[in-house]
This record gives structure tokens, C-alpha cells and sequence, in this order.
């Protein structure tokens, strides 16, 4: 009986003992494993602009952007031939792809479909890496418009970078790319419904049509800039 008993006594001492570790054990485990406090928009925004997909964005962004006016076919297309020509043009009809890229300024129509490529690529990538629903347009815009632009001066023979030529047509110039380049990119996102939906087959039908929008509000504003800036002049 005694023995039962000292047995029973040393049972109910070890399990006491093994739930005391188990309850430090699993303490340990939950703390460890608590959820982080979720980064905020400015943290994101931050982490975006040094992710490698950003630069490559960026730089495309303003190779799209430094395309001289000059170089423009003469015809005009308003936004519903645009798009249709823009959707043939993603469905490989070479007629509209060079129709397109020459509107936008492009007398190699291989460039501007690379640049579009890598723009696609790179925007994908850092939405599928960063909680753009947290990022609001107005961030997003001017995240975009404070963007080095010391190349796109550099590229146009007419016009000298701002810091050495402090001129005033210059700096409307400057100002107005800015805002059509922040404005495009602020367009395509909302296209892909801030992450919504993504470069998916039938996110993919939607944005195509978006996108060709896009593209001509751009052109039709880079359009702006260089007859402001020649006016100005």
C-alpha cells in the first residue's frame, strides 16, 4: 500500500514538474513567435527605393520620359484608336507595335517594347514584395517626381541641366516631366488595383486596356511640356 502510495506521490511530482517546463517552454515559444508590429507606409516607401527593382523602375521610367518630342510622328491618334492599337499591339501585330512606339516617340520600336518589359517587370516584383495597399497616390506620386532627373536634361541637346542653367523655361520644363512621370506611374498602379490584381490572365485583360490609357495621357502630356517649353523660349 505504501509503495502504491509513494508511487502515485512521485507520478503526480514528475507531471508537475513536466508541466512546469512545458508551461515555461511554451511562454518561450509565444513570445518568440509574437507577430511584429506591421511596417508602416513610410517604412515600406523607404524599403522600396533601395530594392534593386526601383532603380531598375526608376531608370526606365526616365528613359521613357527622355524621348525627344521631336522624333514623334506627325499623324495624331485619339485615345480610343490609342488603345485599340495598343492591344493589338500586346496580341504581337508588328504593324501597331511600331504605329505605337513611334507615337510615343520611339523610331526603334524594339526599344520602347523593352522598356515597357522591364517597367512591367520591375513594378510586378516590388508588388508582390511590398504592401502597396498601405501606400496612398499622393505618396506614391511624389516618391516618383523627387526622382533624380539630372539624366533627362543631359539627354536633350536643347535644354542644359537645371543646376548649371538656372533658367525658368528649364524649371517649368522640369517641373512638367516630373508631374507627367509621377502621373503615369500613378495611373499604371491603379491599373493593377494597388496590388489587387497583379499580372494575372485575367488581371492581364484589364490591365491592357489601362495601361494603353496610360501611356497615351503620358504622351499627351510630354507633348505639353515640349510646347511649353518651346513657347517659353
Amino acid at each position: 500500500m505504501k509503495t502504491t502510495i509513494l508511487k502515485n506521490k512521485y507520478l503526480l511530482i514528475g507531471m508537475a514538474i513536466m508541466s512546469f517546463w512545458a508551461f515555461l517552454i511554451l511562454g518561450c515559444f509565444k513570445t518568440t513567435n509574437s507577430k511584429l508590429p506591421e511596417p508602416t507606409s513610410d517604412q515600406i516607401l523607404n524599403q522600396i527605393v533601395n530594392d534593386s527593382n526601383y532603380s531598375i523602375y526608376k531608370e526606365n521610367l526616365n528613359l521613357l520620359a527622355t524621348k525627344s518630342m521631336s522624333s514623334m510622328v506627325a499623324y495624331n491618334l485619339d485615345e480610343q484608336n490609342f488603345v485599340t492599337l495598343f492591344q493589338e499591339s500586346i496580341d504581337n501585330n508588328i504593324d501597331s507595335k511600331i504605329k505605337i512606339s513611334n507615337y510615343l516617340g520611339f523610331l526603334n520600336s524594339n526599344e520602347f517594347w523593352n522598356i515597357r518589359a522591364k517597367l512591367n517587370s520591375s513594378l510586378s516584383n516590388l508588388i508582390k514584395k511590398y504592401d502597396f495597399k498601405k501606400i496612398s497616390k499622393i505618396q506614391w506620386y511624389n516618391l516618383i517626381k523627387s526622382s533624380n532627373t539630372l539624366a533627362l536634361y543631359q539627354a536633350q541637346p536643347k535644354i542644359k541641366p537645371f543646376m548649371l542653367n538656372p533658367d525658368i523655361c528649364i524649371e517649368q520644363y522640369r517641373d512638367c516631366i516630373d508631374d507627367s512621370k509621377a502621373q503615369y506611374a500613378v495611373e499604371c498602379l491603379g491599373c493593377v488595383g494597388w496590388g489587387a490584381l497583379g499580372w494575372t490572365v485575367v488581371g492581364g485583360v484589364l490591365f491592357v486596356g489601362c495601361e494603353g490609357l496610360s501611356y497615351y495621357h503620358f504622351t499627351t502630356m510630354k507633348r505639353k511640356c515640349e510646347s511649353s517649353y518651346k513657347s517659353c523660349k
